[in-house]
């Protein structure tokens, strides 16, 4: 079983299905701990680890049906904007439609493939 097959995407901005909610939390909960660590790690995994990490850089976040998808992984780190003067300029918006946190496998081929283009 990988998280990519189980449906699971794995971005910070897309809810995740509450069975599947704790392997998506261990997997950020890793990536935290590499960037953390990251000066520990050979010059030529250099660019994998950048590559890895770099779902941790977006400041994007959506409350969909009043979760906060940053919040769903309870992950206290990722929940502190990493620049504070970038994060007050943005602004939030709540879905009107909230859908089921059971729909978030259908909604990670939307953002898969707004992603890709």
């Amino acid at each position: 079983m990988t998280l990519k097959r189980e449906g699971v995407a794995l971005y910070l901005f897309v809810l995740c299905p509450e069975e599947l909610l704790p392997y998506k939390s261990a997997y950020f909960k890793l990536l935290v701990s590499i960037r953390r660590r990251r000066p520990a790690f050979p010059a030529d995994l250099r660019d994998r680890i950048a590559s890895l990490l770099s779902v941790l850089e977006s400041n994007f976040v959506i409350r969909c049906g009043g979760v906060d998808t940053r919040a769903q992984l309870g992950i206290e780190e990722l929940l502190v904007p990493k620049n504070p003067l970038v994060a007050g300029k943005t602004t939030t918006q709540t879905a009107a439609h909230a859908t089921a946190v059971s729909t978030a496998q259908k909604s990670y081929a939307v953002s898969d493939v707004m992603l890709r283009t």
